[in-house]
């Protein structure tokens, strides 16, 4: 074990076969119960695909997710309709479980590319997603695809698959209003990641490229909904979990000369540190807790047993791999996310959490090999 191999072995090859029909097939045989599910948002993305297929403007709010809704309208082009909607998430979901192996494999070896993968083949509260006419099956699958096809790219200077990363990125970006908060995760790797040769000039045509980009995804697509979303409100509401009154704290009250905005968060937070503090805090356990009220007894606990085990060894893997840029990437994209969602409140449901559990799983299985390294018996050097 923790031997890179180019070469994989029919028994490894015959595990990792088993695991995306395994994965595969239970999806499939659930979805073939329970139908496809909706939320309160799909009117939106159904609405916006006729609009789209009728080749007229997105209106109100619908911009913020053109990634979703054209990829919702695209799907029905092709006469796949709802059904193959969630078909074809389950679908994004096997290529994530096969990027998870191949992204493991590429940095360590056989045996953690295929526990990464059953890590998040097994874990219904990602899959769950996959069934819904909502961005975020397809935003988990897109953001840990661009994520591992950049880490296999890296270790391989694979350009080709350089180049599908970033695309992916983009579309990620696009899905919802809140993945623009990836794009800079991904510029900042794509410019430490270049060539010592690399020019002056080329480096600095490359930054303002990616630095055009990002402010084109943020303007156009997700400004006014994300303008929409007043993080000040949230925190001076003392609110921790979305609309969820019980769990609400007391806060100060807002100043007449309060601003609004970023700012005025920052001028807030300033003035009452301990107490933001406070309130970001439980935000950010309650995110990673991800428990809930509405839950029983028993699903909490089998939540807490499986996903505090798996924060233990994402931790020791983040820790042993630290150094490594790839792995700093993983750490990066998961870290905006948990301080985009301290700011934005984390969900009722939990599924803003679940867009890092795959990240945090390959984390994980680095950490039980990493483990599992350091608890071998040292050979005796030959005297």
């Amino acid at each position: 074990m923790l031997r890179r191999s180019l070469t994989t072995s029919p028994y490894r090859l015959f595990f990792l076969l088993f695991v995306v029909v395994f994965a595969a097939a239970q999806q499939y045989l659930l979805f073939a119960r329970v139908g496809v599910q909706y939320g309160g948002d799909t009117s939106r993305y159904l609405s916006g695909s006729e609009v789209l297929l009728k080749g007229e403007p997105l209106r109100a709010e619908q911009p913020a997710y053109v990634g979703y809704i054209a990829f919702f309208a695209a799907a029905r082009a092709l006469g796949l309709g709802e059904v193959g909607m969630v078909e074809l998430q389950i679908g994004l979901s096997v290529l994530v479980l096969l990027a998870l192996y191949a992204a493991g494999r590429s940095l360590v070896d056989e045996e953690i590319g295929l526990l990464a993968a059953v890590l998040y083949g097994v874990n219904w509260d990602v899959l769950n997603w996959n069934f819904y006419i909502l961005t975020d099956g397809v935003y988990i699958s897109a953001l840990t695809l661009a994520a591992m096809l950049a880490v296999v790219a890296y270790l391989q200077r694979g350009r080709r698959l350089a180049i599908l990363a970033g695309v992916l990125a983009v579309f990620a970006a696009l899905l919802r209003p809140g993945g623009v908060i990836l794009l800079p995760v991904f510029a900042w790797f794509l410019m430490s990641s270049l060539p010592e040769g690399t020019t002056l000039p080329r480096r600095i045509f490359l930054l303002l490229a990616l630095g055009v980009l990002i402010f084109l995804v943020y303007y156009f697509p997700t400004r006014t909904r994300m303008a929409s979303i007043d993080p000040l409100t949230l925190i001076s509401n003392g609110e921790v979990v979305w609309e969820v009154v019980e769990w609400r704290v007391s806060m100060p009250p807002l100043s007449r000369d309060n601003l609004a905005g970023v700012s005025g968060v920052a001028q807030y937070c300033y003035t009452y540190p301990l107490a933001c503090a406070s309130l970001l805090g439980r935000r950010v356990l309650v995110y990673f807790g991800h428990v809930r009220a509405v839950y029983s007894l028993r699903h909490n606990l089998m939540i807490a047993f499986f996903y505090y085990h798996l924060y233990l060894f994402a931790l020791i893997g983040a820790v042993a791999y630290r150094k490594r840029k790839s792995v700093q990437l993983v750490i990066a994209l998961i870290g905006v996310h948990v301080a985009f969602f301290a700011l934005a409140v984390p969900s009722v449901d939990g599924r803003f959490f679940a867009y890092i559990v795959p990240l945090i799983s390959f984390l994980a299985a680095l950490g039980v090999g990493a483990l599992w390294q350091r608890l071998q018996p040292t050979q005796p050097m030959n005297q």
